[in-house]
């Protein structure tokens, strides 16, 4: 169905659906305190983005990777964001 009718209840049929799916997961686990999934899904959402992705999952990443002692991933993570902000 490419008119559009099934947006609203899958994400996938949505422009940056996926992505988005995939980021929203991953906020859920790390609001829980989960920070393992939190990464791989929030990595996922990286993967899977059209567009460039908020600053607030790679913040999520990169917490969630110090949070876990993955120091290098956190710093890689760190490094390919494109916000100054960080």
């Amino acid at each position: 169905m490419s008119d559009g009718s099934l947006a609203c209840i899958l994400p996938f049929t949505r422009d940056n659906g996926e992505s988005e799916y995939y980021a929203h997961v991953s906020s859920l686990y790390g609001d829980a305190g989960y920070n393992g999934p939190a990464i791989y899904f929030g990595q996922l959402a990286l993967r899977s983005s059209k567009s460039t992705p908020s600053k607030a999952l790679y913040t999520r990443i990169f917490l969630s990777n110090i949070a876990l002692g993955n120091y290098e991933d956190a710093y890689s993570i760190l490094t390919a964001t494109t916000s100054e902000e960080l």
